[in-house]
């Protein structure tokens, strides 16, 4: 039975602080030194860089190995984990991995734009079985991606 891909992610706007935009303006002026004249003025303005707001989520790139929406997976190939790598730095809230509505307990570890969950000892993956991936990632602006997406282990 061939089912399609489902969606992997969906954005949305963490409710937590962001980086401030950074303007630095100078307004200097002077009098005129003509005393006949009280209008006359010297002045300069100074704009700086001006650094807007991050307000664009992490994109999930790929997962590795390619497991999302597969029924067909090893369970040898998960051996050495699952790997989330995203479009920019990111940390996470929660990103799990469950079967039968259990969580499974592996370790999210993030390196740079990289969630790697590793599978935990007690958990090991198990052939014949549907697994769901999910969670919160965010990026250091606090813009979140919701990720979702599924996997089944070959019989």
């Amino acid at each position: 039975m061939k089912m399609s891909a489902p969606a992997i992610a969906t954005a949305r706007r963490r409710l937590r602080p962001t980086g401030a935009a950074l303007l630095l303006v100078v307004l200097l002026a002077g009098c005129g030194s003509v005393a006949d004249d009280p209008t006359a003025m010297d002045s300069m303005i100074a704009f700086g860089p001006v650094i807007p707001d991050d307000v664009v989520p992490p994109e999930l790139m790929s997962v590795v190995p390619d497991v999302v929406g597969r029924m067909d997976v090893g369970p040898a190939s998960l051996r050495e984990g699952l790997a989330a790598e995203f479009s920019e730095t990111v940390d996470v809230d929660r990103l799990t991995i469950s079967a039968g509505g259990s969580s499974l307990g592996w370790v999210a570890t993030v390196d740079g734009s990289t969630i790697t969950l590793q599978a935990h000892p007690g958990n090991p993956v198990v052939a014949g079985t549907r697994y769901q991936v999910g969670g919160s990632v965010f990026d250091i602006a606090g813009n979140v991606i919701e990720v979702a997406f599924w996997f089944e282990t070959s019989p």
